[in-house]
């Protein structure tokens, strides 16, 4: 079991803080914080956390994303409910927040794909559950309804970008 403190080595090839910096700055300009974020791998109840205490912010994500697979769409879905929390008390669902995560359909069909053995959901939230680790190194394909989940992503996202 990883500590919330302990080094973790990391099997993702995407550059996790510069994404959540992109993503701050693009679409929670006003969430701001007094240090940088800090980005780490470490165990949980959920996929994502964050914790801010005496002007030191940390993003925690669950080791089960900590592959190599782990598309970026699901760590921006992510991030953005993050700092969706951070700048309200509200859910992270509903038409105001689809507008800024349009790849949150891929995401969810993406984790409940690979990780919907493990996924429990609990008052509204979902948790990973216990029995994680012995199905992590499993090797995962992919399947027809994920690649048009995707597809309908990048066509959103390329909808949106602002015409030059």
């Amino acid at each position: 079991m990883v500590g919330r403190g302990e080094a973790c080595l990391w099997f993702t090839r995407l550059p996790l803080y510069e994404l959540f910096e992109t993503i701050r700055d693009v679409h929670f300009p006003q969430v701001r914080f007094r240090n940088a974020v800090r980005v780490q791998f470490a165990e949980g109840r959920r996929l994502a956390e964050f914790e801010e205490a005496g002007g030191a912010a940390v993003v925690t994500i669950h080791p089960v994303l900590n592959q190599a697979t782990t598309p970026a769409e699901v760590f921006g879905t992510l991030w953005k409910r993050v700092l969706w929390h951070a700048r309200e008390a509200g859910s992270a669902v509903g038409p105001r927040f689809v507008a800024i995560c349009p790849e949150e359909t891929f995401a969810e069909a993406w984790l409940e794909h690979h990780l919907g053995a493990w996924l429990v959901a609990r008052d509204g939230e979902v948790e990973v559950g216990s029995k994680w680790r012995e199905h992590w190194l499993a090797p995962r394909r992919g399947e027809p309804r994920l690649a048009l989940a995707r597809a309908l992503a990048e066509t959103e996202l390329l909808r949106l970008r602002p015409r030059a």
